[in-house]
């Protein structure tokens, strides 16, 4: 060892204590470290020599792995305590260990395997949070200077504890947590113990810091992602915490990127003071789209409930718009349901459920006599006014506990249904049923707006269907009919509608009736032209409507002006417009002609709601029609409901809740914000 690496001899040692004898243990811990420092250089200068010599294992894989205690030709992972085949002798490999660490453990693959085979990816600066950069990391045991300096505590803005920091502000932020959660004594004690060089920041420093900057770069993220899209479809609703009657108004995106994928975000659930007139509303939307550079020629359409209000609101904005399906489902259900011996069932019934949902006693009773019979104890269910299908699930748990309930109405006082109600009731739900799986499937967040006109044509057919019933079944599936035909009858009428169902691989033209199908198809022929020549199509039956004047005399000046006008245009650039058009006539008559894909099939990619993936036959074959993939992209990119901004309601409920009534508006939206898009983007911002 060289002279530079000497310990130095006693007595100087001695003179160095004295002479600091009213610091002596801080200099004797400085001294202690100097020599360590200077001790390593020449340990890691040696351990590179004998890697060299090959007297070492220098794989990466031995960073997180070390020898089996009895198998030799295996290896025990230090992460998941796994057992690597890894061979014997010659024949030994850290291949499978590689793969291994790859699959199972990516983090600790990064550390053991970056361009330097000494490197570990680490944490950034502050302002690149989530981003990496290399730093040596040795492939030995800590040594007694990392022992030393891993005891310290950290300063509230190192870079350790800023990646805490920001741990610490998603989890508040997705699980809902009160600020005031940093202070617990007993999350401190639990940090103290398992980090205890981590300074826990105080409230003041999660709401004015660290939540500001993770809601700010998330944003950005999204934003980038908004200014990405062509088109975008949005959702809207109103809604007043019962907590302090603060108003919010939802504002959520929804979009199809390059590769055909479904894009969703919260944009804002901003604060909504004041009275909720349409002229407020168009103000809001309108601010709302300001505030995210999306110009209104970009957006598709805006889903929202049936309100008189912000329908007013989003015509006075000339923002395309439509209704909630689940919503008008909703208002056909209660216009449907007025016949007498529905109405009273389900009064009836709503009584009955209520007698046990408000006693404990009564309750504790039903459960009791549910597992003396061995059977699995079930609640009952209290339907709400607002969700129709609620009703539904009401009555069908009511006619799961029917011999339940009839041997309770002895022991408990309650007017229970007669003999001809619980024959009735079993009709109820049969009819009820289809209405209820659709809604649900129709609230998936991957269903779409092309999905309305097929299912209220099956609804349709199945109303109309009434051998086998009862006068009052009949009468009510009567009125189901009569109310789903009103409430939906324009739908082939409305763009948004009927191009997104033609433009949906499942359906195309199947769906509309015998005297609209060739009207819809030729009215997108005439659109696509429209927007990609500028041009409406001289061959649609169509024209001749568009083409209507006020008097002769305007009839008169049209005719100067377009003679004119076609004088101007040369001849290549008419055989140009010409030739344009004739093949994009030729794809769409080719998308025509190619089948339809199956609704369901296990042999291809299904969303969350059962049904194949439209999105994936555009991916496949947007090359083959690579003007109708755009419009694809903007027509169905526009959920069926509204119930993506209803669902961020319900987790606004969680925010407001008994803990956070003092919560300002501001902090309400940043933390809604945080908790619906956060896992969406995976944590990467």
């Amino acid at each position: 060892m060289s002279s530079s690496h000497e310990v130095p001899s006693p007595s100087s040692s001695q003179d160095e204590v004295n002479s600091n004898s009213l610091g002596g243990e801080q200099n004797q811990q400085a001294g202690l470290l100097s020599l360590l420092r200077s001790g390593e250089k020449t340990r890691a200068s040696a351990l590179k020599q004998e890697a060299q010599k090959g007297t070492r294992r220098t794989s990466g894989a031995w960073l997180w792995f070390k020898d089996h205690s009895t198998n030799p030709s295996k290896a025990v992972c230090t992460v998941c305590n796994g057992e690597i085949a890894c061979g014997i002798g010659k024949s030994r490999s850290t291949s499978s260990l590689k793969k291994h660490l790859e699959a199972k453990h990516p983090t600790h693959y990064q550390q053991a395997y970056s361009n330097d085979p000494d490197a570990v990816a680490v944490s950034s600066d502050d302002d690149n949070y989530g981003s990496t950069t290399p730093k040596k990391m040795r492939l030995t045991q800590p040594t007694l200077i990392e022992s030393l300096e891993s005891k310290k505590k950290w300063k509230i803005d190192d870079l350790g504890a800023q990646s805490l920091h920001y741990t610490l502000g998603e989890m508040i932020a997705v699980y809902v947590l009160p600020y005031s959660f940093v202070e617990k004594i007993g999350f401190r004690r639990l940090l103290a113990a398992m980090k205890p060089q981590y300074p826990v920041p105080g409230r003041t420093y999660m709401t004015d810091t660290i939540i500001p900057k993770i809601y700010e770069r998330t944003r950005k993220k999204i934003w980038s992602q908004v200014q990405d899209a062509t088109w975008i479809s949005f959702t809207s609703d109103i809604w007043t915490s019962e907590h302090n009657n603060f108003g919010f108004i939802s504002f959520t995106g929804h979009l199809i990127d390059e590769i055909f994928k479904h894009r969703h975000a919260v944009l804002q659930c901003k604060h909504f003071s004041g009275e909720h007139s349409g002229q407020k509303i168009s103000e809001v939307i309108l601010d709302m789209l300001k505030s995210w550079d999306i110009p209104t020629n970009k957006v598709h359409t805006l889903v929202r409930d049936n309100g008189a209000n912000i329908v007013k609101g989003l015509n006075d904005a000339n923002l395309s718009n439509i209704g909630c399906f689940a919503h008008t489902i909703q208002l056909a259900f209660h216009d449907s349901v007025k016949a007498v011996s529905v109405k009273n069932l389900i009064a009836k019934s709503r009584k009955i459920v209520a007698k046990f949902t408000q006693s404990q006693k009564n309750s504790t009773l039903l459960l009791k006599k549910q597992k003396d019979m061995g059977l699995t104890p079930k609640k009952l269910i209290q339907d709400v006014a607002t969700r129709w299908n609620s009703t539904f699930y009401m009555l069908e748990r009511l006619q799961d506990l029917k011999a339940i309930i009839a041997s309770l109405s002895t022991e408990i006082d309650f007017d229970n249904l007669t003999t001809n109600e619980w024959t009735l009731l079993p009709g109820v739900i049969a009819i009820l049923k289809p209405l209820e799986e659709i809604t649900k499937l129709v609230s998936f967040n991957s269903s779409i707006v092309s999905e309305v006109i097929p299912n209220v044509e099956a609804l349709l057919r199945y109303f109309k269907k009434t051998e086998g019933l009862d006068a009052g079944l009949k009468t009510l599936k009567k009125e189901f009919l009569k109310n789903v035909e009103k409430r939906f009858e324009k739908l082939p009428d409305v763009d948004e509608y009927a191009f997104a169902t033609c433009l949906d691989p499942r359906y195309k033209q199947m769906f509309f009736s015998d005297n609209t199908r060739d009207l819809v198809k030729a009215r997108l022929q005439n659109f696509i032209l429209q927007e990609e020549m500028g041009i409406p199509d001289p061959a649609s039956p169509l024209e001749p409507q568009r083409l209507l004047h006020v008097s002769f005399w305007n009839c008169y000046d049209e005719a100067i002006k377009q003679s004119m006008e076609i004088s101007e245009v040369s001849e290549e650039n008419i055989e140009a417009a010409a030739v344009k058009r004739t093949s994009i006539v030729a794809e769409i008559n080719s998308y025509w002609k190619a089948d339809p894909i199956p609704i369901k099939s296990k042999t291809l990619t299904l969303t969350d709601t059962g049904l194949n993936d439209p999105l994936k036959w555009w991916k496949t074959n947007k090359d083959k029609f690579p003007t109708l993939q755009k419009y694809a992209k903007k027509f169905l990119s526009a959920p069926a409901t509204s119930v993506y901004s209803e669902r961020m309601f319900s987790e606004a409920g969680q925010i407001y809740d008994n803990l956070r009534t003092q919560l300002t508006p501001n902090h309400a939206e940043t933390l809604l914000f945080l908790k619906h898009n956060l896992p969406i983007i995976n944590y990467q911002y």
